[in-house]
């Protein structure tokens, strides 16, 4: 691979992306293909990061927005339950629940998912059970792995079952006290990260979004947070960063996951607004000159998660660079441009190109974008 990570952008916007209802099916129809759902998976699954789950929940949310679409002749919600009818326990999975807690724990993102699918209220009070464990067990506080991740499931399930709210209060709480009290330099296998799949952004960005009333109490660690923005636009990967370490551009890691945070927090913080208006700006331009990363589109760490961070002019002329017909070309051009960068996972949520541009082309038709996963709820 290229040395640089990106592709230079240096042009206006101008391209544009036609018809995302058919790429959209066209992405869907290719996991119903590929990745079909089944009754076992015989590898580890990983909720939303690795999986049935993930898929499950996107098709879920396509439903509402296209209920009439037809995907390999069955209607959206159809395969959202076909894909969450796997809760993937077996010994692994079950050990899994003792050592993570976020959006890659099976057992709580099959809850989750498995509750907003269906509505039933026992398995609601499966999640509650599981979540309400959480605070007396040593997790980490991180998004991936950890409570943060929790909280952001607590939303899934308040979001799409809103009966839940009042049995969730007291481990929302509970939770959301237990990562405020580890802060506020938040630690994953014992170092300070920044970015939002890992770091302090991520974790502040879960604990406002699922409770907003501790805003205020989190202000000061945001004003650090936007204190730490390079002049370029950018947050480095750790607070100090040796000089040997690389800046990166993408959501896990950097200004593209800071400015998707930043636009979902913007509302909470009255006082930072100006400084939060400032940081977007700068964020964005430097996601607008170094978005287009030579690895496969993805959200995690491609081009997909990188347009999601920019409003839509700009956004649509990086994910043109992103259609199939594009990356076949640009494949053709140059062999070491966009490698696969998916861990063998070709259908993971984040890292695998088709269920990616589903939910680029999902959420993009939207003026500010979200994050599935993430800030979608």
């Amino acid at each position: 691979m290229s040395e640089q990570l990106y592709v230079p952008n240096k042009i206006s916007p101008s391209q544009r992306v036609p018809n995302k209802e058919a790429l959209l099916t066209e992405a869907l129809e290719n996991i119903v293909t590929g990745y079909p759902p089944r009754e076992s998976y015989d590898i580890e699954l990983k909720g939303f990061w690795n999986g049935p789950t993930g898929i499950a929940y996107l098709f879920l949310c396509v439903s509402v927005a296209y209920p009439r679409l037809e995907i390999a002749s069955k209607s959206a919600l159809h395969w959202a339950e076909a894909y969450s009818t796997a809760d993937g326990r077996t010994e692994a999975t079950i050990q899994q629940a003792s050592q993570r807690c976020g959006i890659s724990a099976q057992l709580i993102s099959y809850q989750a998912v498995r509750a907003a699918v269906t509505k039933d209220m026992q398995v609601v009070d499966e999640f509650v059970q599981s979540v309400s464990v959480i605070p007396s067990r040593k997790h980490e506080d991180e998004w991936l792995w950890g409570m943060a991740g929790a909280l952001y499931l607590i939303r899934v399930v308040r979001h799409w079952v809103p009966a839940s709210a009042k049995a969730l209060e007291e481990p929302t709480s509970l939770i959301t006290e237990a990562v405020i009290a580890n802060g506020p330099d938040w630690e994953c296998n014992n170092h300070q990260w920044l970015g939002a799949a890992h770091g302090d952004i991520g974790i502040v960005t879960d604990l406002v979004l699922t409770s907003p009333s501790v805003a205020p109490r989190l202000e000061k660690k945001l004003g650090q947070l936007l204190d730490l923005q390079t002049s370029d636009g950018n947050w480095a990967v750790i607070p100090e960063p040796k000089p040997h370490h690389k800046p990166y551009v993408q959501f896990c890691h950097g200004a593209p996951g800071f400015v998707l945070s930043l636009r979902s927090l913007r509302p909470h913080f009255p006082g930072l607004q100006d400084r939060i208006d400032r940081a977007i700006n700068l964020g964005s331009e430097l996601v607008w000159k170094e978005g287009v990363l030579r690895k496969e589109p993805s959200l995690c760490h491609g081009i997909f998660g990188n347009a999601l961070a920019l409003m839509p002019d700009q956004r649509d002329h990086l994910l043109a660079q992103a259609t199939p017909d594009s990356v076949a070309k640009a494949r053709a051009a140059d062999p070491t441009m966009f490698e696969e960068s998916n861990y063998g996972f070709h259908y993971a949520l984040f890292t695998g190109y088709w269920p990616s541009a589903a939910w680029a082309w999902f959420s993009s038709t939207r003026q500010e974008s979200s994050l599935i996963g993430y800030n979608d709820v």
